[in-house]
């Protein structure tokens, strides 16, 4: 087990969090897990000697401004930050940790192709996200603390995200899946194991400067040829309809509207035809990333066994 101070990982039962966490452990390294679905701290011990120390925000917030922590090896002041949740998560503990030094956070390539976007609720997200960006980015040079931000592609891998995931779902319930004309616009989703390693590399390595990179997966496809391989992966007849872009985008507005459906809008439906492709050529130089290509199974749509045990402090 590594003498280093723990590792601090926000946004920690989200699934790249999750992951995060599993690595650290296979690794011997101790973590610090903040969460608000967390209702009382607990540690919860791995093979390897390293552990997770489980809290709640308030709670731990609470402990280093009483300077309890110093009592206590698990809580030492961090000095790397993995945050695998929004990234407004990343400024706010910035603020609470003095001693941190690297700081690993995701953004979203929807920066790029979101921007733009018909739909008002996103733009007003997107013009969110690049504000924490530039205000973390500012922070961090002023005090001379080294930071990577990571801009995923479509995230996949442990049926939680709310697009491929979403669509198996759809898949599951109704045996198709409706399309916008060809549906030819490019992907390149990525696997949530795939981007939770490649934040732990860049966190338990040397970090100078305040740097941001694209991150893809490895394939580039069509929607429509992505759509087909998660009707193969949840061994299903294929069963593709294309219809009329407006139509689609109308019928999804409705649907919107319906419980369980929140987050739905008809710029999802345009999208399907526009490329949503981008190089990161950097990020597998830099740090030697080698993303799976994109042919899930059925296990790509739930959480790990041991990933479970890990949520109900069983590992």
């Amino acid at each position: 087990m590594s003498d280093a101070p723990a590792i601090l990982v926000t946004g920690a039962t989200a699934q790249v969090g999750l992951h995060i966490l599993r690595d650290l452990l296979h690794a011997g390294i101790n973590a610090v897990a903040l969460s608000r679905n967390v209702a009382a701290s607990a540690k919860v011990g791995h093979s390897s000697g390293a552990s997770v120390a489980w809290y709640h925000p308030l709670q731990f917030k609470a402990l280093l401004s009483n300077n309890m922590a110093q009592a206590l090896a698990d809580l030492s002041q961090p000095e790397c930050l993995l945050s695998a949740g929004p990234i407004n998560l990343a400024e706010e503990w910035l603020n609470h940790c003095e001693g941190l030094q690297r700081i690993v956070c995701l953004s979203s390539s929807s920066v790029f192709s979101k921007a733009d976007s018909g739909h008002l609720a996103e733009r007003q997200q997107i013009e969110e996200i690049l504000q924490s960006e530039k205000r973390l980015t500012s922070t961090c040079l002023a005090r001379g603390i080294g930071l990577v931000i990571l801009r995923p592609t479509l995230i996949y891998g442990c049926g939680q995200d709310e697009n491929i995931s979403r669509m198996a779902k759809f898949i599951e319930r109704f045996g198709f899946f409706p399309l916008a004309g060809e549906a030819i616009g490019l992907r390149q989703p990525v696997h949530v194991a795939d981007l939770a390693q490649l934040m732990v590399t860049i966190g338990l390595s040397t970090i100078s400067g305040q740097n941001a990179f694209e991150v893809a997966g490895g394939s580039t496809l069509s929607y429509r040829e992505m759509a087909a391989r998660v009707f193969f992966a949840l061994d299903k007849p294929e069963r593709l309809f294309s219809l009329p872009t407006v139509l689609l985008a109308g019928g999804v507005t409705l649907a919107s509207t319906l419980p369980g459906m929140r987050g739905l809008n008809s710029q999802m439906v345009l999208r399907q035809n526009q490329d949503l492709v981008f190089s990161d050529h950097d990020i597998r130089q830099r740090y030697d990333f080698q993303p799976r290509g994109f042919h899930p199974g059925l296990e790509d749509f739930m959480l790990p066994a041991e990933i479970r045990r890990l949520l109900t402090k069983d590992i």
